[in-house]
């Protein structure tokens, strides 16, 4: 039997010596590893980046319409007049023609109403009644003192005398209602009962709806209409509230440049025939000119720029226009994305953002921070956020 020639414990510790020589080798391999558990948790939330990703940056937010609503330029109160006689009526002349100018007060056609001229009559009648029976009272009391005159004759004409005065003040009623007064009766039973109608407002002839000899009842709507000037309202129909701070602008079906407004009322219901939210508004001052052609006046200041000229009964749409942009920033759509049921953006330097959309026209959207810090201009954020947090969806 061979037996070896090397001592005992030499074998021993010779492995010992091998394995402290490994060991910070499999300590280092261990450390370095990528594969490790813990990091890979960790990597899993963090948005894929593919070899090739666009970065924009955010830019300052212009003005983008939140929401529109439809409008009208609404004729001032009192600046409009619709001129018809109050009764049943025979148009005798028409003294005016589509597009003339007028002033308030001016005989604009003439008309024989028969209710007033029977009023006139019954006016002229029931005050000679009434001093005749006046008369015989008077008499009778001068004959009563004498003990010639009996009380019943006495209270028999004092009846008549009422009588007389109710009648008088059934006729005055009627000439009121015609704007007649008991003195303006008995011109109009003079001149052969032809009564003038006159405009209230100064303006504009701008419709006669009738002719000579035509017969014209009240219930079929005025003889001719006359508009003035006046502050002018825009009336807008909203589907919702707009924002607290927002900005107005008009922009009239004819084109034009957009007029600023301001908002002066908001009724305080729905209307249920549309069910929109009205809301007036006045033309806003203009804004200083700017650019060539913008004018000093002679303290040096920049003169308003012009505005259209408004007209009644024009249409338009009024945009709404956020006022406060801090913190709003404008992005591409394609700049969004909806990540677990949030609107979120991928910032270059922070990752993932939550964001809240305020309006987006399908190629730009203006969007706010929603928590951390605001959003500037400037920022670099992925152009196609689904291409990192949805990687191979659109593929």
């Amino acid at each position: 039997m061979r037996t070896s020639s090397r001592p005992p414990g030499i074998g021993r510790a010779l492995a010992l010596a091998l394995a402290l020589a490994l060991l910070p080798l499999a300590c280092q391999s261990a450390a370095g590893d990528p594969t490790g558990a813990a990091p890979a948790e960790a990597a899993a939330d963090e948005p894929h980046e593919p070899a090739a990703v666009r970065w924009i940056e955010t830019e300052a937010a212009r003005p983008l319409a939140v929401a529109e609503a439809p409008a009208r330029v609404l004729i001032a109160p009192g600046s409009a007049a619709a001129i018809a006689p109050p009764f049943p009526a025979r148009i005798d002349t028409i003294k005016v023609a589509p597009g003339q100018t007028v002033s308030a007060g001016s005989v604009v056609a003439e008309v024989t109403i028969p209710a007033v001229i029977a009023a006139a009559g019954d006016l002229r009648a029931a005050t000679t009644r009434k001093a005749a029976y006046q008369q015989r009272h008077d008499q009778l009391e001068a004959l009563r003192r004498e003990g010639l005159a009996r009380l019943a004759e006495i209270a028999e004409v004092e009846v008549q005398i009422a009588e007389a005065e109710a009648s008088a003040a059934v006729a005055q009623a009627t000439l009121r209602s015609a704007g007649l007064s008991p003195k303006d009766a008995q011109r109009l039973l003079r001149n052969g009962g032809r009564l003038p109608l006159r405009t209230p407002i100064a303006g504009v002839v701008t419709e006669i709806l009738t002719g000579v000899g035509e017969s014209h009842d009240p219930s079929a709507g005025p003889l001719l209409r006359v508009v003035g000037e006046g502050p002018l309202r825009i009336e807008g129909r909203f589907t919702r509230p707009p924002p607290v701070d927002a900005r107005y602008l008009l922009d009239l079906a004819g084109g034009g440049p957009s007029i600023p407004v301001t908002p002066i009322a908001e009724a305080p219901a729905i209307d249920g025939r549309d069910a929109a939210l009205p809301i007036w508004f006045s033309v806003a001052a203009p804004p200083p000119a700017e650019g060539e052609g913008a004018g000093e006046d002679t303290a040096g200041a920049k003169t308003p720029a012009p505005i259209p000229q408004l007209r009644a009964g024009a249409h338009g749409r009024i945009r709404v226009l956020l006022g406060d942009l801090d913190g709003v920033v404008s992005v591409p759509a394609e700049a969004l994305v909806i990540h677990d049921g949030v609107a979120q953006v991928v910032a270059r330097e922070g990752g993932a953002r939550p964001v809240r959309v305020l309006v987006s026209d399908g190629h730009q959207a203006l969007i706010t921070a929603e928590g951390g810090p605001k959003l500037a201009p400037g920022v670099a954020l992925a152009a196609d956020a689904a291409q990192l947090l949805h990687p191979g969806e659109g593929d």
